[in-house]
Order: structure tokens, then sequence, then C-alpha cells
């Protein structure tokens, strides 16, 4: 354990001296070399690294603890392999460039075993983790091995034993050294084989590997080396490569090769123009500088060499999936990674356009262990969606100044549109549901769907979890122990750890809004001999990014307490469960407060979690959950324990029932509740479902409007025997009663024909059943008495009055009108020229008719009479011989004829006879011949022949 060396740095640092540091080129943690597996291959004698390390590689493969047993633990580390080619025996220094630094190694045979074993005892031959203390104490601050040692293990914390037993190597032989930088400072350091015997393989020459993968490789690509090269074998100029089919390289720059004696496994080539779009070839030449080039042992790569590479056109990241329903938050899933530092808090890149207001105000990308990249991003709403209908989601410029970006600086441009429907799970009811006239009636609703959780502040709540879900590990499962972000460290009596999780790593790795029961942790090797006393945890959320600082506010979960770790799980069942709101960034505090010493526990640690993930402090005299931080000894860190979250979901909510819309409702809030309904009315209820998304249902409630109608709307009179037509309307459906006189019963408009005076009633029922029952009476008025003369007749041209009585006569209508002198008096003079029947029609005061009828026969068939003789003598009487009572009738045709057959007269017309002449000459008496023809009116005729005696 070296850990301890930190209370000797308190006691010396008056007198550490700081003058004549040499600086280094600092590295970023996780560069190759720092994993066994990529380590350095030497086949010199001496070897400078002229950089500064910090932090291991992908993994912690060397520590204090079991399987390794090793005497320090590896940090600020860089690996180097040798194979032996001809046996010898094997020394070497580590000459630190600063001499005040504190290096430690150990060597591990890997001859029959895989890099990756290395964390076995068995394979581990020599470690040394002496100190450099007091300063002065190592001459130089050199380490190694020596032909003088008998040490092959200096366990952490030696005083005065910088060398190990040297190494008997045989060929074949492969060996991985680790060189520790304890000191943490930024100056490098050589390893100078001299004095070794054996030597060394060359290994094999350098190759092109790969083009890396870029964002663009238009203008500029990295080239990646089977093995690091020598960065002074790189001609700047970039004549060590050449393109085909076009293109030229214009210059070469090998990445962390800022001092010429740097090395690098990636090279920079620079275009001298962008490409155009289409399919390269790279080739490895011999350069200007008269190399191609060349690995660490000065093997050279082997020309020609060629790696293949596309250009693509840009490619912007898309939205290509939004996780529905989306009402208060969403998910929204990107085709490839944006930089979660392009994605304003706020959520003010985001808009949404749509039928409701709504907005985003909170924007979380989710990224798995602190990541600074994501392909999907958590938004929340600042209410649930009202409105449903389609809406928008699209990308603007944040209030942060930009939008968000993918890795290679293209901003999310295209748009994703999804429906939100506030349709099913809710059923609502009115009983009942149809209302003759307004009234009350019973409204109901079901929700076949949960109800949303409860939503949570963050916070105490000291209710029991008795159930809680899945557990959420938060970390790499594959991660080491580390004894240095540690909440148990006992050589100290008193710690305080603060350990910041954000938002984003608890989504992205399962956790939901929740009450927090317990977390566990695993202690990977336990050290600590005794319980750590008035062990307390707390928690809190925070909108901090890092920790500068402890942060306050923290509330106590887990009640202060004696405990004593185990090695494996252990599991903290919280005293009070804490609620977590889903949204914000969570602080585990981890305290105690010993009375004495003991050591330190590693916990399973996860690497370069992001920066400032992790605090604390130590000290022997403060109690240990007061104690302020020393960011001086004790800075921030990026790489933190592993916790395991377990968490109880949200109880359910409300489903906040509300009837919208609508008045005169009892209990608005309430699934079932009474309302009174004036009128056609739609209850509207909403809940929040289980998304709280708004689920919507109706409750129609008609209250019938009618205008039934009967016309004649005043009673009605009508006389015996006439009909009436009674007139309903307003309605579907029609009823009448009593049947008596009606021509239908179930029609709008009857007609009625009662005998007597009736009262008619009519049901009139619209689409609902609901009806209205209106009556109309009908008096029946009785005919008046009419009565003519007796039938008469008359000759014709003659003339008769027509005497009658009407019983109240008000008005009187004879018919026909023909041969009447007044057809509208009660008794009119007749002088028919025909036969003719009269009719009197009598109307009284009500209106009612009556008629008689009287028949007046015209005698129009009187006797002709015509004479036998005649005497034309001028005495006046029987002068002519003409036809004698002629009424209507009339003479067509009037002939005379002497005794030979002569006519001596004709006529045709009935005011002339014969006058006994001929021609004027008086005819002697004789009996004459005659043919008369008479023709009724009527067209008939009768033809009359005789002989008439003229006498003179």
């Amino acid at each position: 354990m070296k850990k301890w060396a930190i209370f000797l740095l308190c006691v010396f640092c008056a007198t550490w001296p700081f003058s004549n540091k040499l600086t280094a080129q600092a590295l970023p943690p996780l560069q190759p070399e720092q994993d066994a597996c990529n380590a350095l291959e030497l086949c010199g004698l001496s070897f400078t690294v002229p950089y500064s390390y910090s932090g291991y590689g992908q993994k912690l493969e060397h520590s204090q603890g079991p399987p390794t047993f090793s005497c320090f633990d590896e940090t600020n580390s860089v690996w180097f392999k040798i194979t032996v080619a001809t046996p010898g025996n094997i020394v070497f220094k580590i000459v630190p460039a600063d001499s005040t630094n504190d290096y430690d190694f150990a060597v591990f045979d890997v001859s029959q075993h895989p890099c990756d074993s290395v964390l076995y005892s068995t394979q581990q031959i020599r470690c040394n983790g002496n100190t450099i203390l007091p300063i002065g104490s190592i001459p130089g601050g050199i380490i190694g091995l020596d032909m003088t040692s008998t040490l092959l293990n200096v366990p952490a914390g030696t005083i005065g034993s910088p060398f190990c037993q040297f190494i008997a190597g045989t060929a074949g032989q492969q060996l991985l050294i680790l060189v520790d930088n304890f000191s943490a400072s930024a100056a490098g350091f050589t390893i100078d084989f001299t004095g070794t015997t054996a030597t060394f393989v060359q290994g094999p020459h350098p190759a092109l590997a790969q083009v890396m993968p870029a964002c663009s490789k238009s203008e500029k690509i990295t080239v990646k080396t089977t093995k690091p090269v020598k960065c002074n074998s790189i001609a700047t100029d970039g004549s060590d490569f050449f393109l085909t089919p076009s293109g030229t390289i214009a210059s070469a720059v090998g990445q962390n090769c800022s001092t010429p004696n740097g090395y690098t496994t990636q090279i920079d080539l620079q275009f001298a123009s962008p490409l155009a779009p289409g399919n390269y070839v790279v080739n490895a030449q011999t350069g200007t500088d008269g190399n191609t080039l060349l690995d660490l042992c000065g093997n050279a790569l082997i020309a020609p060499d060629t790696l293949h590479f596309v250009v693509d056109p840009a490619n912007n990241p898309a939205m290509v999936r939004l996780d529905t329903p989306a009402c208060i938050d969403a998910k929204v899933v990107l085709s490839h990674r944006i930089l979660n530092s392009t994605v304003a808090a706020n959520g003010s890149d985001f808009k949404i356009t749509g039928p409701g207001p709504v907005s985003v105000v909170k924007a979380i990308p989710l990224a798995a262990n602190a990541s600074p990249y994501a392909d999907t991003i958590e938004l929340f709403f600042n209410s649930s969606i009202k409105v449903p209908g389609n809406y928008t989601l699209s990308v603007v410029t944040g209030t942060d100044g930009n939008k968000v970006v993918d890795t290679c600086g293209f901003s999310v441009i295209n748009t994703i549109g999804w429906y939100v429907s506030d349709h099913g799970y809710l059923t609502a009811s009115a009983t009942p549901n149809v209302l003759c006239k307004p009234g009350y009636v019973s409204l109901s609703a079901a929700a076949q769907i949960p109800p949303p959780a409860q939503v949570l502040n963050c916070g105490v709540n000291g209710t029991v979890c008795s159930n809680p879900s899945n557990p959420v590990s938060i970390g790499d499962p594959l991660a080491a122990g580390n004894s240095y972000e540690s909440p148990f460290i006992g050589y100290y009596k008193n710690e305080r750890t603060q350990m910041l999780f954000k938002a984003s790593e608890l989504i992205a790795a399962g956790m939901t809004s929740g009450t927090i029961s317990q977390l566990t942790m695993n202690v990977m090797y336990k050290y600590s001999t005794s319980p750590f006393n008035n062990f307390t945890i707390k928690m809190q959320c925070t909108t901090l990014d890092s920790l500068n600082d402890f942060a306050s506010g923290g509330q106590i979960v887990y009640a202060p307490k004696t405990y004593s770790t185990v090695q494996g799980t252990n599991t903290f069942l919280f005293d009070n469960t804490y609620d977590w709101d889903g949204m914000s960034n969570v602080i585990v505090e981890m305290c105690f407060n010993n009375n004495s010493w003991t050591s330190a526990d590693e916990v399973q640690v996860t690497p370069n979690v992001g920066s400032k993930v992790f605090l604390n402090m130590l000290d022997d005299n403060t109690s240990g959950c007061a104690l302020a931080s020393n960011t001086a000894w004790y800075p921030p860190a990026s790489d933190r324990p592993n916790i395991t979250f377990s968490q109880c979901l949200p109880p359910s909510g409300s489903y906040e029932p509300t009837w919208v819309n609508a008045s005169l409702i009892g209990d608005s809030t309430s699934f079932n509740t009474s309302a009174y309904a004036r009128n056609s009315t739609t209850y509207k209820i909403q809940i929040f479902d289980t998304n709280r998304c708004y689920r919507r249902d109706t409750a129609n409630v008609i209250v019938s409007v009618r205008n039934p109608m009967l016309l004649p709307s005043a009673d009605t009179a009508i006389c015996y025997g006439d009909y009436a037509t009674l007139n309903a309307s307003g309605g579907v459906t029609y009823q009448w009663y009593p049947a008596n006189g009606l021509s239908c019963t179930n029609c709008p408009n009857p007609t009625a024909n009662p005998m007597t005076s009736s009262v008619y009633y009519v049901s009139i029922a619209d689409q609902y059943g609901c009806a209205d029952t209106l009556k109309e009476s009908i008096k029946v008025n009785p005919l008046p008495m009419v009565e003519t003369r007796a039938d008469t007749s008359i000759y014709w041209g003659g003339s008769v009055v027509l005497n009658s009585s009407v019983t109240h006569g008000l008005y009187y209508l004879w018919s026909p009108i023909t041969g009447l002198d007044n057809p509208n008096i009660k008794s009119p003079t007749a002088t028919p020229q025909v036969t003719t029947i009269y009719t009197l029609l009598g109307i009284d005061s009500n209106q009612c008719k009556n008629k008689d009828s009287v028949k007046i026969t015209v005698m129009d068939n009187i006797p002709i009479f015509i004479p036998s003789a005649f005497t034309p003598n001028g005495d006046g009487r029987n002068d002519d011989f003409h036809v004698k009572n002629l009424s209507i009738q009339r003479i067509t045709e009037f002939r005379v004829f002497n005794r030979w057959g002569q006519e001596v007269f004709s006529t045709n017309g009935n005011d002339k006879g014969w006058d006994g002449t001929f021609k004027g000459v008086d005819q002697p008496t004789d009996v004459y011949n005659y043919l008369i023809r008479i023709t009724s009116p009527d067209g008939h005729s009768d033809t009359y022949k005789g002989d008439v005696t003229l006498i003179r």
C-alpha cells in the first residue's frame, strides 16, 4: 500500500525540494500503452520517456489486493514489453527526469500467458514500492534491478530499498514492466538497461494499420500504425505518404509529438486541398527525411504499404425515433451520437409545434457512465399536452448559442412528428341520457388503464419501500478495485466522500423517478480490521454537474451507526428512503468518524467517468461528516465507485378526473357525480393515464326541445256530415284518441267526421319518445231544414213562384239560375223554357247547408190545328190557310198544290199563310192538297199531308 505516504508528504512538505523540475509533455488518461496488452516494445539498452502519464488504462491491472498481492496500486502508469533473444542477466535503472519523483515498478513473466493475465501473482516476479521519502534517501530517485540486491518484492512504503534482484533472462522469455509515477509529477524518465547481458528481440516492423474513423476525411485523415513509431521519423512535409488516384498531402504530424523524442501510433495527414467524395488509397514511401516510419527499435516500415479509405458526403445527425406517447416527456433517438455539451439543459434547443401550446423545459442526454456522447435525449415538457393532434419536434438554436451537434460539428436539422391521442382507456356515461324536460342526471366514468405514478419531489420520504424494483447499477461491472476513490479509507480516523451521479447516467441505466430504498457497493478487497464508526449516508438532488467543493444540503438516509465492511457486496438499507424526481443529478455522501486507524478497503471503481464526479477528504481531528474539502491535497477525481441503487416505483397517483366545460355539476373532480341539465349537453371528463397523457371521453345528455302544434289552434265547429282536418306537427309519432270518426289514429293529419260534438286528443312524441298531449274540440252543428214547393207543371212560356222555407235561413242559392228572376231570394219566380229541376241550397247562421229541389215541368207538345177550309173573302175571319196552335215549333216546309199538282204556295216560316192566290190571281173554289213539315226545337220534324177547301 502506498497511500499512507500522503501523511508523510505532509510532514516533509516544508523541506521537499521543488526546484530543478523538468517538465514533460503531459498526456491525457487512457493512452494505449497504459494497458498491458499495448505495452511499448523495447529492444535497446536505453529508452527515454518524454511524457508524464496520468491515471491508468482501460482497466486497473495491478493493485495491492488479491489476486495480485502486489506492492503498490497502479497509477500514472505505463507498460513496457521486452522479449529475450539471447539469454543473459537483465538489469535496469529507472532514472526520473526529476529526482524528487517517486517511481515504482513491477515485472511480470508472460511467456506462457496472455497479456491480460498479469493480475495473477504467479506472473509477478519483481515488485518495488519503495518510497523516495525522506528526500535524498535514494540518489537521483533511481530504482530498478541490479546484481547485488536479493529482494524480489519491496512492499509499498519501504525506505531505502530502491533495487530488486536481477532477472536471469532465457531465450524467448517475454517480460512486461509496469512503471508507476506515484508523485504524479509532470516529468518523464529513462529506463536504462546498461549492464544487461541478455539481448532483446527487435520485433516486427511497423506497418499501417488503419485509417481512423473521422467525421470527414476530405481535408485530413489520421493513420494508425501497428506499433508506436518515433515522432522524429515522421517527415513533417508528409512525404512519407502519397495519395492515389488523386490528392496531395501537405503535412504530417504525429499525435502527442510536441517533443521530437516522443512516439505515437497515430499520424494526422493534412491535404493540400479538400478531396471530393470517393474512394482513395494512402501509400507509404520513403520521405524527404531519407526513411520511412521507424519504430522504437529503429525498425523501418517496409514500403509499399497501403490503406484504403472513403471520403463520404456530410452526414448530419438525424432524429430517427421519438418514443411515444410523448405527452409529458419524450425520448428522442438519434441516428448517431451527439455531443452532450451542445444540449441546452433548459431544453431551448428544441421547439414543438402543434394544435396546442407546449414547450420543452429540460433536456437530458442519456449517456451511460457520464460519457460525453449520447444518441438518446430525454425531453421534459412544461405540462402534459392538452390538445390532441399532430405535433412536430424541431431543433433550433438554444439559449446556449448553438444547436445540438455531433462529434463532427454537424447539427441536427430534421424534424420528427408524432400524434397525441386522448381517446381510449376511459368510458363515460350519463343516466338517463335523455330528458324530456330539464332535470338531474347521474354522470359516471371508469378508467381502463392504471393511473399515473405519484409525482415525486426530491427529498427524504421516510416510508418503507417493501417491494423494490430491479436494482440499477451505475458503473462498469468489469472495473477493478481501487482504494483511492474509496469511502472506506481507514488509515485516517475520519473521511467524508461525495459522489455525483448525473441524471443522464441514471436514466440511461434504467432508473426512473422513484423511492430509493438502499444502495450497494462492491468491496473487492477488504483490508480494514475494525468497523467504521458513525458511518452515515446522505443523499441530495442537485443541479451541479461537477464537484468543486463539498455540496451542502444532504439529508440523512442511513443513520449513523457502526458498520463493518465485508468483501463483496455491501448493502445499505436506508433508515429513511429517498425520493428521486427522475430529472435531477444526485449526490451520495458517505462519512465516518473513527477513534483509531485501520486499513483502507478497495471498492470497485469505474475510471474516467467524468470530470469531478468524486470528492473526498481525510483527517484525524475533525468529524468526518463535518470535514471541509481540501482540493489541493484531495482534488476532485474523474473515477468513481460503482453503486447499485434499489428503488420502489412511485405509488399510484390520482387520475385527477375533471368534468370540463360544463356547469351545474355536483362534484366536477369525481368519477361519479350528478348534474342538472337545462338543455342538451355534452359532458366531457378527462384524466391522466399512466404516462400522464390526457384521456378523455364524453357523455351526451339530450334534453328534448319540442314544439308540438295542433291546427286549427281554436276549437272547431263543423256541420253535421262535414269533415274537419286535424293537423298536428312537431313530432315523429302521433297517437289520436278516441278513434270514432277519425280517418287514422297514428298519422299527423287525420280527417274527423264525428256524428256529434266530440273532443279529440293527440299524443305527439319526438324521436326520443318524449310526448306532449294536445286536444281539439269539434262542435257538430245540425243542418238547417230546407223545404221547397211541390213539383208542378207549366206550359211553355209560363211562370211559377218557387215558394220555400229555410230554418234560420241566412243565404239562399237556387240553381240553375236559368229562368229565375233572382236566384238568391227565398221564393224566386221561375219561367223555364224546358222542364227544369230547381235546387235550393239554404245556409243558416252556422254556415251549415242543406238543400231541397222542385221540378217544374214545361209542357211544349200542344196539338197543332190545320183547317180543312178557309174563305179568303177579306172579312177578317178565316181569310187565309195557316197552321194554328204553334208554340215552340217551327214550320220548315209549307206547300199547297192545285188539283193538277201545280204548286200554288210555299213558305218556311210561322208568320205567313196562303191567302188563296197564285201569282196574285185569286184561285177558284176547289180542293187543294198541302204538305206541311213542322220541326220542334229538339230537331224533331213531323210532316202533315192533306187537303183544304178554298171557298169563295
